[in-house]
């Protein structure tokens, strides 16, 4: 099952004849692991709606939820602080939360905030390239 979900940010107006920036969030479930993953900005306008889906997904009883930054083209400081509850969420919950680094762009953000060090990144050097974790033995 894959699920997207957009969202059009009218930001832009329109008066000048460009495209307004859409926004989206894919949803590939995989057994007790689902990846989320926005495509677009993730800011202001957009970080309630990503907010949104990942609490539900987390609440739906998924045990880990990986965060696919890969798509994204911008976060903001309301984008990065929807990430970190949802961190804080999960771990309340007992419920893994990896991230999946985006472009440098994105990822500049974290590394600003010296947040890269604390979040749960999924690094590039372990194998998988962003792959979906395995899942839990139970």
């Amino acid at each position: 099952m894959r699920r997207s979900w957009q969202y059009e940010n009218p930001a832009d107006g329109g008066s000048d004849g460009r495209d307004v920036d859409q926004f989206r969030v894919e949803i590939a479930p995989d057994r007790d692991v689902v990846r989320v993953s926005p495509v677009g900005e993730i800011d202001m306008s957009t970080a309630g709606e990503l907010a949104a889906e990942m609490q539900g997904l987390r609440q739906s009883g998924f045990a880990c939820t990986v965060l696919d930054l890969r798509g994204a083209t911008f976060i903001d400081s309301t984008g990065l602080h929807a990430i970190l509850d949802e961190h804080a969420a999960a771990k309340a919950d007992g419920v893994d939360f990896k991230i999946v680094p985006g472009p440098p762009q994105v990822q500049r953000i974290f590394d600003v905030t010296g947040l890269a060090a604390r979040l749960p990144f999924l690094n590039g050097g372990n194998g998988n390239n962003g792959a979906m974790p395995s899942p839990r033995p139970r």
